[in-house]
Parts: structure tokens; sequence; C-alpha cells
């Protein structure tokens, strides 16, 4: 399943960047997709949990991270693509 990453979008391991190829998202791949990147990190880096930061609009995204067990930890404003928007910061604890 790892191999196949490069396929499905992108990811980041200094300040966790993740996402999924836009043509590919909503059709339920998300999950799998982020599994592989736990897995994948886990299995390497054997950190003590993983953060991420998304954008509060992108629902879908935080409906995934939730549902793998992601926390809220909190919000905060951010200047991205010309605009500034609030994202919030959560925590998968491994």
């Amino acid at each position: 399943m790892h191999e196949n990453l490069y396929i499905l979008g992108f990811l980041n391991f200094y300040d966790i960047g993740l996402g999924m190829r836009p043509d590919l998202t909503g059709d339920g791949r998300g999950l799998e997709f982020l599994n592989a990147y736990i897995n994948f990190v886990q299995s390497r880096f054997t950190p003590d949990k993983i953060t991420l930061s998304v954008a509060t609009f992108n629902q879908r995204a935080i409906k995934v991270y939730r549902k793998v067990g992601f926390k809220d930890i909190d919000t905060f404003m951010q200047d991205t693509n010309g605009s500034i928007y609030e994202f919030l910061r959560m925590a998968y604890e491994c």
C-alpha cells in the first residue's frame, strides 16, 4: 500500500503537509490514505504523536482526521493563498 502513496497525494514530514489529488477526493479514499500515512510514519520514525493543521472550511478532511483518532488542539489564523483563513491544529497520539 505505501508504494502507491505518490499516486494519491503528497505528504511532508517537517510541518506535516498532507493532501490528496483533488480528482481523487470525495469517494472514500481519504481514510485509506491517512491510515497508510500514519502506518508509514509510525514504522519509520516511532513518534509519540503526529500533529497537523487543516483549514476549518475543509470539513471533509477534518471528518476523516477525527474518524482516525486525531483530536482538536486549537485554532489559529494564517495567511494562505493571498487571504487569511482559520486553521484547526489536531494531534494523533501514537
